[in-house]
């Protein structure tokens, strides 16, 4: 008989034996029939089984699945099997047991072990039954038969279970989207503050529950779906809806944001659901906006100039608790009008979009009603109080496709001179003459309409002139341009254009402008030049070689009333000589022109005018004794105004007390060139 697997086989020491060589230590299982074990040899019967177990389950929860194998260890290891001794073991060899394991009452292959069973094999007897093997999920019946090959009787073991888990609770679907309390989804799916402040600082949430629970599952909720682990978790029942809640707290510590709210079923084995769908939620921790001052519309009634100065704006003040990226929605005569917060400094001014103020038409006036809220975080605050006022958009002249004030489809003005010309007045004859202005009448000409034109930038007509039914019968205006207003504006080109004006408001509808070009006037009274280092000899001026002529001769111009920043100056130079002071020979080898950009006001304080000292070669060499004329020509930026000097005359000698010349001396022949026409006649 075999011994109990709880003693060993061998003999107890008496501290008498013989040393022998050392043996393979073997191991062993121990027998709980060590007791029925005999010295001898008795016939054999059939075996008596211990229980097997399962040695790679889960540890044991109340209620739950019996011998769970978790996730990894099926696949790694699937389900270990241990068998006990059982007694009557074949002891000697050529004698064989036969193991049979069972699984849901199907048999393995059977394992034939070879007496003597107990010290050729390690006991208990591992068995180990990979996951492929196992099934579907679900509960195992387990169970092991011996049979003595030999003697033809065998024994069945008691059965246990284990539980197979190859998906999560969910049954590898995700969930359905959670559900929040009415107090968040009717403000657009916002956590506010405020509304945990109502609803006990906490926000619950309901799931869906799972397919297939059982003790031991779990929720795993997620803040956002992007979040690699969970912002809280907790065990499920076996049965009943399936909760959670989120408190002020703990959303204080994440922070507010815009969320994307999700969960997932998990279970013992470790098996984890897809996250369910999504649900966007918007968390606000800070305070509510409150306290909305009434709007103010910056005039009334608010009239189309309003729109076209930029001025037709509402102005909000400030609120409590303001934030940088609230929306101010303002609503005016019904239409929406947004403002984003950059900054909490106030007042706020937004302006009216034209279309906007256009909505309510343009022919006749009409009310506006004007209120605004304050929207943070997808939750809007209560309107303000509502205030009222008149919008008047109606104009003369037309719909300029805007608020205007220029209206592309008016007729242009033309102007006519008193010598004919069209658009410009030019002909010397129009000095002292008026000019006749004309342009057709618009669509919507009425009696009592203004109109007003404006020359070179300044009202012509005093009063504005009113439309009276002469006008609308022949379909155009005819007004009178005075002599005064060309006068006063001199030469170039000139800008003329009408306003309109419907007598009701002060609307103005402008037409396009017309260019005029006036060229009939000179400047006149021009200083003249100077020669700087002449003196006076008898009623002349005079230079000599006192002055060092050889150096060149200095001329100096200046003229506060007539010369400004951007004119032109030209200086025409020649002599007459070339041996006599009265001569009326002209030496046009001398004649000479200098131009000169004037960069500053004459009339600026301290300014000393324009300088230039004109060279001894070409200009002064050729006379000995004569006289110098110089005058000069001023233009205007506009390319069209100009003006002339008189000319300054200087007498101009060379010679000395000894009848030498002072500076370089050319030869007679070079001095006494023919004379040929002047640039300027002598005076």
């Amino acid at each position: 008989m075999l011994t109990s697997s709880k003693k060993n086989a061998k003999k107890k020491k008496t501290g008498n034996e013989e040393k022998t060589d050392a043996q393979p230590k073997k191991l062993k299982a121990k027998s709980v029939f060590a007791s029925r074990r005999a010295k001898t040899y008795s016939p054999r019967r059939a075996p008596i089984l211990m229980p097997a177990a399962i040695t790679n389950a889960m540890p044991p929860v109340a209620g739950g699945q019996v011998n769970l194998l978790s996730r990894e260890t099926l696949y790694a290891e699937g389900a270990k099997l241990e068998v006990p001794l059982w007694d009557n073991a074949a002891e000697i060899q050529t004698t064989f047991d036969r193991l049979v394991v069972y699984i849901n009452n199907v048999p393995r292959d059977p394992i034939l072990l070879e007496g003597p069973i107990e010290s050729r094999y390690t006991w208990p007897y591992e068995i180990v039954i990979p996951e492929n093997e196992l099934g579907a999920a679900g509960v195992k019946t387990v169970r092991y038969e011996v049979t003595y090959a030999t003697a033809g009787m065998d024994s069945s073991a008691k059965s246990l279970q284990f539980t197979v888990v190859r998906t999560d609770p969910n049954a590898n679907v995700a969930p359905a989207q959670l559900m929040l309390p009415t107090w968040v989804t009717s403000n657009n799916n916002t956590i506010s503050r405020e509304g945990l402040g109502a609803n006990g600082n906490m926000v619950s949430m309901v799931f869906t529950p799972p397919i297939d629970r059982n003790i031991g599952d779990f929720c795993d909720f997620f803040l956002d779906y992007f979040d690699a682990d969970p912002f809280k978790s907790a065990p499920i029942s076996i049965g009943g809806p399936v909760s959670m809640f989120i408190t002020t707290a703990e959303l204080e510590v994440r922070g507010g944001g815009n969320y994307y709210f999700t969960y997932a079923y998990g279970n013992r084995a470790g098996f984890t659901s897809p996250k369910a769908t999504l649900l966007p939620v918007r968390v606000s921790l800070v305070p509510a906006p409150g306290a909305l001052q009434d709007p103010i519309v910056s005039a009334d009634p608010l009239t189309r100039k309003h729109a076209q100065e930029d001025n037709a704006t509402i102005t909000i003040r400030s609120y409590d608790n303001a934030q940088v990226d609230d929306e101010i929605q303002i609503l005016f005569n019904g239409r929406l009008i947004t403002h984003k917060l950059m900054d909490t400094v106030f007042n706020k001014v937004v302006r009216i979009p034209w279309e906007v103020l256009f909505f309510g038409g343009d022919t006749v006036p009409y009310t506006a009603d004007v209120r605004y809220r304050i929207v943070r975080d997808n939750i809007p605050t209560p309107y303000s109080n509502t205030v009222s006022v008149e919008v008047d958009l109606t104009s003369a002249g037309g719909d300029p496709g805007g608020p205007g004030p220029v209206n592309d489809n008016l007729d242009p003005l033309q102007l006519e001179s008193s010598q004919g010309e069209i658009d410009e007045i030019i002909d010397p004859d129009n000095v002292g003459e008026d000019a006749t202005l004309t342009f057709d009448t618009y669509s919507n000409v009425a009696l009592g309409h203004r109109v007003q034109v404006y020359y070179d930038g300044v009202p012509v007509l005093m009063p504005a002139y009113t439309v009276v039914q002469e006008d609308i019968d022949r379909g155009s205006f005819e007004l009178t341009l005075l002599w005064s207003f060309i006068d006063a504006g001199k030469n170039g080109d000139k800008t003329v254009f009408y306003e309109l004006n419907n007598g009701s408001n002060d609307t103005i509808i402008r037409s396009p402008a017309t260019t005029v070009t006036v060229a009939l006037f000179s400047i006149e009274d021009l200083s003249v030049i100077n020669f700087t280092e002449s003196v006076a000899l008898g009623p002349y001026r005079s230079i000599s070689c006192l002055q060092k002529p050889q150096t060149g001769i200095l001329l100096d111009l200046k003229d506060p009333v007539n010369i400004k920043a951007g004119d032109k100056i030209t200086i025409y130079w020649l002599a007459y000589g070339p041996d006599d002071y009265f001569s009326t020979t002209p030496l046009p080898e001398t004649a000479g022109d200098f131009d000169i950009d004037v960069t500053a006001d004459h009339s600026n304080p301290g300014h000393p005018g324009e300088t230039l000292r004109v060279p001894f070669p070409t200009y002064i060499q050729p006379v000995r004794k004569g006289s110098i004329e110089v005058y000069y020509e001023l233009f205007k930026p506009d390319g069209i105004t100009k003006g002339e000097s008189d000319v300054s005359h200087c007498l101009l000698t060379r010679y000395q007390g000894d009848s030498t010349l002072c500076g370089p001396v050319l030869w007679k022949d070079d001095l006494e060139k023919g004379a040929g026409k002047a640039k300027k006649k002598r005076t």
